[in-house]
């Protein structure tokens, strides 16, 4: 099974912390948006964010997405039923 392409969440947070600095330095929100490569729109929400709780509420949530709700030993389980084939469980065929 091929893994999904992970993203860096240490990068993307660099990323807001350097905005707030720049947000600090008096950079208006069209200069960050410009200098870090990122829309106005989302540079209008860090701006929002920093200016209301300061730099942490720029810190990283953490990770994306819902929380598995399989453990990895489920996971293991299904993807060997699934390589064993259905026959194995008593089908005629292959679909």
């Amino acid at each position: 099974m091929a893994t999904p392409a992970r993203r860096d969440f240490a990068a993307l947070e660099a990323r807001r912390f350097q905005a707030a600095r720049l947000f600090a330095r008096g950079t208006s929100q069209g200069g960050v948006a410009r200098a870090l490569g990122v829309t106005p729109v989302t540079a209008h929400h860090w701006y929002h964010a920093w200016h209301a709780h300061g730099r942490a509420a720029l810190k990283s949530a953490g990770r994306a997405g819902r929380k598995p709700k399989l453990e990895p030993k489920q996971l293991a389980t299904i993807e060997q039923a699934l390589r064993a084939g259905p026959r194995v469980y008593g089908f005629s065929t292959d679909l």
